[in-house]
């Protein structure tokens, strides 16, 4: 009885959105208020339904509650077609965006790894640079934040490497953190590397004709496909905007705190989410308009 939601992904949702619409405008001649007592009537007793039902079960993915709530969508749009009123279109648009907007609607759990860039099923990725625990005198936790790379996948999939943020971040990171003896110590073992390519042998850096112009060729066309990282701070309920998704700091390891070798945060997705800001507004606006007049 559940709707399967990839059937209705953008654009069907949109048509079905425009079928309501159009519904409401040609069973306008034969609208009563009998029928928006009813389907109020349903859609209330759905609802309750949903109130009571557990956490686990999508009851607002089943067929019955979609049912309903498009039966008193094209009444209440009938009705505004004959008698518009503020308070009556924000309650509809709010329905109808956040009804068709499901389908659009993504959850995603991430664990994401310090120093490494996590595997995701995003249009980008992250890796955790940093993470501080504020606590109270009596040592229990009173905000923690991360600060966290997000890094665009190039259109092959492929990982940035890990060394994508250049040297002197690293360092200037690894001096903020409160074990920044070992830190310290795995940048400069990274820039003495990096010293030591620079230096090697000629013979060993010998390359075929060409091969130059290959290289910074593919370099030049990579750096196309993939920007520079951007860094985020992340804080319990005050997720950060990327790529039209919303980042949520949800946990990490406890035991650990600042050196915790992880976090998880929450990727969320609703395209549909501003006109279901829209539609409470107006739902607001009409009622203070209703009550003031």
């Amino acid at each position: 009885m559940t709707v399967s939601l990839h059937l209705f992904a953008f654009p069907v949702n949109l048509i079905v959105g425009l079928c309501i619409v159009f519904l409401g405008w040609k069973f306008r001649k034969m609208y009563r208020e009998t029928y928006m007592t009813i389907a109020l009537l349903l859609f209330i007793a759905v609802s309750l339904v949903q109130g009571f039902m557990p956490v686990h079960i999508a009851f607002t993915r089943t067929w019955p509650f979609v049912a309903v709530l498009s039966v008193f969508l094209i009444v209440l749009s009938s009705r505004l077609f004959l008698k518009f009123s503020l308070a009556g279109f924000g309650l509809w648009l709010a329905l109808w965006a956040g009804m068709l907007g499901t389908a659009d609607a993504s959850v995603t759990h991430v664990m994401v790894p310090r120093n490494e860039y996590a595997r995701t099923s995003l249009p980008f990725t992250l890796r955790l640079e940093n993470f501080k625990v504020t606590r109270y005198v009596t040592g229990e936790p009173m905000e923690y934040r991360a600060e966290v790379s997000l890094q665009d996948i190039n259109p092959a999939g492929d990982l940035p490497s890990r060394m994508s943020l250049p040297a002197e971040q690293e360092e200037a990171r690894a001096e903020n953190r409160d074990d920044s003896g070992d830190r310290r110590e795995n940048v400069a073992e990274r820039r003495e590397e990096a010293q030591e390519s620079r230096h090697e042998a000629p013979e060993s850096r010998h390359e075929a004709p060409g091969s130059r112009e290959k290289d910074s060729g593919s370099r030049a066309k990579d750096s196309g496909q993939r920007k520079n990282p951007v860094l985020k701070t992340l804080r319990v309920n005050h997720p950060v905007h990327f790529k039209g998704h919303q980042v949520y700091l949800m946990d990490y390891d406890a035991e650990k705190g600042d050196l915790t070798d992880y976090c998880i945060v929450m990727v969320t997705r609703q395209p549909w989410r501003w006109l279901i800001f829209a539609g409470i507004l107006l739902l607001l606006a009409g009622a203070l308009k209703t009550f003031f007049t």
